[in-house]
């Protein structure tokens, strides 16, 4: 019997780029990187992360012996838009295949706030540290409809509302609605089937 073939390949691969779709503009966005080697164990190489085509982080690392690593790094996305993320390190001479460098995925950077309405009957524990969590975060706009509200704290300029949203246009707005520890007719007559329209 006869081998045939390279008896040392050498290659680098970029196995698996992990990253949220979303993203909002300015915030760090954290990227895990899983590159592979054969036969460079020691050698340097250069993970490069691009947006689109643009060069946003670079890290230099020394290839393992166990022939697979995790390479973490981050980034801040300076403007809104639909981007390919891609991370990727450039070919050597030497690699057998000369293709499998670079692993790509979507990403959507939102300018804007994150819009949120959230229902609940009585200021419990748990609304009371939900609202701090809404109101503090910079990327989300927070409405409340608190059943057992004083009617004073209502009002256009008041992130309480006086009634859950009876129509599809004001209920369709938000992003994100949690409902809490409320009965149904909280929701009012067209509530039920609104929610089960937005879900």
């Amino acid at each position: 019997l006869w081998g045939v073939g390279i008896s040392n390949v050498r290659d680098i691969i970029v196995a698996e780029l992990f990253a949220p779709e979303t993203a909002f503009k300015e915030d760090t966005v954290p990227v895990t990187v899983r590159v592979r080697n054969r036969g460079l164990a020691g050698e340097t190489a250069s993970v490069q992360l691009k947006l689109n085509n643009d060069i946003i982080a670079t890290k230099q690392i020394t290839l393992d012996s166990a022939g697979e690593q995790v390479v973490v790094m981050q980034f801040a996305p300076t403007k809104p838009g639909e981007f390919t993320l891609s991370a990727g390190v450039e070919p050597r001479e030497d690699e057998a295949i000369r293709d499998n460098n670079v692993s790509t995925q979507y990403l959507r950077v939102v300018d804007g706030k994150l819009k949120v309405l959230y229902v609940e009957q009585s200021p419990r524990w748990e609304f009371h540290y939900l609202q701090a969590q809404l109101t503090r975060d910079r990327r989300v706009a927070a409405k409340f409809v608190l059943v057992e509200a004083d009617p004073a704290v209502t009002g256009d300029n008041s992130p309480f509302l006086r009634t859950f949203p009876d129509s599809r246009e004001e209920l369709f707005k938000y992003d994100l609605i949690i409902i809490g520890d409320v009965a149904p007719s909280v929701l009012g007559s067209q509530g039920p089937a609104l929610l089960e329209e937005y879900t």
